[in-house]
């Protein structure tokens, strides 16, 4: 369940028409926003794996460019950035996070 804070995010990221970023961005579907969240359980999990602790309360969900979606952790010495994207018609992530205490690092693609 996503908190209200979230949810506030994506309806944001919704509401951008075409060249929000006046650079020739389009717009946002909501199915695509409904899919990046899945992603959020996913990278907690993959970071914890690797000592990367994150909070969701430190999460924010932004428009990146073209068309994809940055999902971004900083908690402490931890932070995280997911990239969702739509590739061929099948929506990915890229992530790179990393332990600035320890110098752990991660990244991937899932």
């Amino acid at each position: 369940m996503l908190s209200q804070r979230l949810q506030d995010h994506i309806e944001h990221i919704c509401s951008l028409k075409d060249n929000w970023d006046s650079e020739g961005a389009q717009g946002y579907e909501r199915s695509f926003l409904e899919e990046s969240v899945k992603y959020i359980p996913l990278m907690e999990e993959k970071a914890l794996e690797n000592g990367i602790i994150l909070h969701r309360d430190n999460l924010t969900i932004n428009p990146a460019d073209e068309g994809t979606v940055d999902l971004f952790w900083k908690y402490g010495f931890y932070t995280l950035l997911a990239n969702v994207y739509k590739e061929d018609g099948k929506i990915s992530a890229c992530y790179i996070g990393s332990n600035k205490k320890d110098g752990n690092e991660i990244q991937g693609e899932l």
